[in-house]
């Protein structure tokens, strides 16, 4: 399925979008269109990288520093932080 949008654009806009058209798009929507997937792309990718961010020290620790606990533990622990 596809939606149709129309954007206003300056003069100096659509001639910067006409010379990327020219280059390596074959249409202004074509151009737009890859414009969007790679912004929603570079979104996607950042929130991964805060994931890794937080995961990283876990991920690098040695084993002795973990703690084994039960999974009741964990949800005593995750209602008592939400009840704070």
């Amino acid at each position: 399925m596809s939606s149709t949008i129309h954007v206003r654009v300056s003069d100096q806009l659509k001639d910067f979008v006409t010379s990327q058209m020219e280059q390596d798009f074959e249409t202004p929507s074509e151009y737009i269109r890859h414009l969007i997937r790679k912004d929603k792309e570079d979104k996607e990718l950042a929130g991964w990288g805060f994931l890794k961010r937080e995961l990283m020290p876990g991920i690098l620790a040695e084993e002795k520093e973990f703690v084994e606990v039960t999974a009741d533990e964990v949800l005593q622990r995750c209602h008592t932080r939400t009840n704070r």
